[in-house]
This record gives C-alpha cells, sequence and structure tokens, in this order.
C-alpha cells in the first residue's frame, strides 16, 4: 500500500488540509514561550508534507518507467517539492493574516517552510530506497 502513489498523494492532502484547518484557528495549539520554536514547527510539519509528495512524485514515476521501478530524476522532483512548499507556506501565511487573532505574513516564517521543503528531499529518499525492492541478482 505504502509503495503506490495514491497513498502518498492522499497523504499530502491530508497534511494540506490539517494545514488549512490548524492555519483558521485563532490559537492552534498551547502557547509556547521557547525562542524560533514555531519556527522549527514550521520546518518539521513542512518536511513531512513534503516528503510526502515527493514521494507520490517520485512512486509515480517510477513505476511508470521501465524496468519496473526505476529510480525517478530526483533532481526535477526536488524543484517541483520545494516550489510547492514555498507556494503553500505563502499561501499559508496569506491565510494566517485574514485569520482573527494570528499574525501572518512573516516572511521567516515562510523560510522555515522552505526549509522543511528541502529537508523532504532526503528523508523522501531514504524511504524510497526502503520501498524500492532490492536489486535482482
Amino acid at each position: 500500500m505504502v509503495k503506490r502513489p495514491l497513498f502518498w498523494a492522499f497523504a499530502w492532502l491530508g497534511w494540506f488540509l490539517v494545514l488549512a484547518f490548524l492555519s483558521s484557528l485563532s490559537q492552534p495549539g498551547p502557547k509556547i514561550d521557547i525562542i524560533g520554536f514555531d519556527k522549527v514547527l514550521h520546518t518539521v510539519y513542512f518536511m513531512v508534507g513534503g516528503t510526502c509528495l515527493a514521494l507520490c512524485l517520485a512512486l509515480r514515476t517510477a513505476c511508470a518507467n521501465s524496468p519496473p521501478f526505476a529510480p525517478p530524476r530526483w533532481g526535477c522532483l526536488a524543484v517541483v517539492v520545494v516550489l510547492t512548499g514555498a507556494a503553500v507556506g505563502w499561501l499559508d501565511e496569506w491565510h494566517q493574516s485574514s485569520t482573527p487573532g494570528r499574525n501572518g505574513l512573516d516572511v521567516y516564517d515562510w523560510l522555515a517552510d522552505v526549509l522543511g521543503s528541502v529537508l523532504a528531499l532526503p528523508m523522501a529518499r531514504g524511504i524510497f530506497r526502503r520501498l524500492s525492492p532490492p536489486p535482482r541478482a
């Protein structure tokens, strides 16, 4: 099941819907007074979403190639994942700017989102390697 691109597409869609829900809340969780902690949360959250998107695209590419499960072109996937993460991150910041009790359009939150998208790529490659069947002898 986790070797199917549709699984990861739905995981990314769920991630996106949770992001939209959290952005619409005036206070999404308990207030934690650790400087920069919210940036860590942004980075980790976008790393999870970027990993889901990268695996969806990588598995879709791998399953479409011959021989079966051929490796994807990670450079092209990286561009798509990072640009998507940057766009979704900015959309999230814009959405928060219209949410009562929230500050939006924080460039540092957005940069943390982009960083998370970048960090998703080595995570996705590691998971992809584990999902790939061993080479035939």
